[in-house]
C-alpha cells in the first residue's frame, strides 16, 4: 500500500530546465547548501504542506529495515536531492553502503559529508561511530577506538560502549583518553566537532534575529547552539528571551 501511495507523486516538484526544487529545515541549512552545494538552476521551495522530504526518508528508512537496499537507495537519494545537507538522511543512505557494497570508499565519503552539516549532538555522535565503524573493518583499531570514545562527548550511546568493549575484546592494551583520542582524529584529518562554519552561521543569525526583535527565532538557534556547546553564554541569553517572550 505504501509502494503504491508513493508512486502517487510523480513529477510533483520534480527539476526542470529552468528549475530545482528543496526544501530546508531551518535558514542554517539553506545557507549551508549555498556555501557548500549551490543551485545550478533557480531555487524553488516545496511548501511545508508538501511533505515529500518527509515520505522518501520514512520509505527510504523502511526499505532499509526491510533490507531491500537497492529499492531504499532510491527513494533516500530522492530525499537528499530535496536536502543534500541533511546528516540524518545522509547517515541511512551510509547504512546502506555498510552492508550492499564492494568497497566502502562511498560509505566513508557520504559519512563525511553528513560530519560537515551536523548540527545536532546526536547527529555529530553518529558521524563519529559510523566512521569508526570504517576504520574497524579496515583493521585500525586505534583509530577506531578514538572515534567511539570521542563521539560519547556528544551522546552517551549504548552503541559506542558496545564497538569500544568490542575493541578492547580484539586488543586488550586499547585504551585512550579524550585527549589521546582527538589527537588520532587529528592526525587523520578528521574533522574536530561541529563544523566551525556552523557554529558561526548559528551566531549570525542570532545577532540578526536579536537585532530585528524575532525572538522565536532567536530562541530557537539558541537552543540549537546551547545543545551542542553547553556554553554558559548561550544559557544566560536563552533565559533572557524567555523572559522576553514571557512578558509579550
Amino acid at each position: 500500500k505504501l509502494s503504491k501511495f508513493m508512486e502517487s507523486f510523480p513529477g510533483m516538484f520534480e527539476d526542470d530546465k529552468v528549475s530545482e526544487y528543496h526544501f530546508f529545515t531551518n535558514p542554517l541549512e539553506e545557507i549551508l547548501f549555498n556555501t557548500y552545494i549551490g543551485a545550478e538552476k533557480t531555487l524553488r521551495y516545496i511548501p511545508d504542506n508538501k511533505p515529500l522530504l518527509d515520505l522518501y526518508y520514512i520509505y527510504g528508512f523502511l526499505l532499509l529495515e526491510a533490507q531491500q537496499y537497492e529499492e531504499a537507495e532510491i527513494y533516500l537519494k530522492k530525499a537528499i536531492k530535496i536536502n543534500p545537507v541533511s546528516s540524518r538522511i545522509i547517515l541511512e543512505l551510509c547504512e546502506i553502503y555498510k552492508v550492499h557494497t564492494y568497497t566502502y570508499n562511498k560509505y566513508y565519503m557520504y559519512t563525511t559529508d553528513a560530519l560537515k552539516y551536523a548540527y545536532y549532538p546526536q547527529d555529530v555522535a553518529r558521524c563519529y561511530r559510523t566512521i569508526g565503524y570504517y576504520y574497524i573493518e579496515e583493521d585500525q583499531l586505534e583509530t577506531a577506538f578514538a572515534l567511539f570514545r570521542y563521539s560519547m562527548t556528544f551522546e552517551l550511546s549504548p552503541m559506542a560502549y558496545a564497538e569500544i568493549n568490542y575493541i578492547k575484546s580484539k586488543n586488550p592494551e586499547i585504551d585512550l583518553t579524550l585527549e589521546e583520542s582527538i589527537d588520532i582524529l587529528k592526525d587523520k584529518n578528521i574533522q574536530i566537532g561541529v563544523n566551525p562554519f556552523i557554529l558561526t552561521t548559528m551566531d549570525e543569525l542570532i545577532e540578526e534575529y536579536e537585532e530585528n526583535k524575532l525572538f522565536n527565532q532567536e530562541l530557537y538557534f539558541l537552543n540549537l547552539k546551547f545543545d551542542i556547546t553547553k556554553d554558559e553564554e548561550s544559557f544566560e541569553k536563552i533565559k533572557n528571551v524567555k523572559n522576553i517572550l514571557g512578558s509579550v
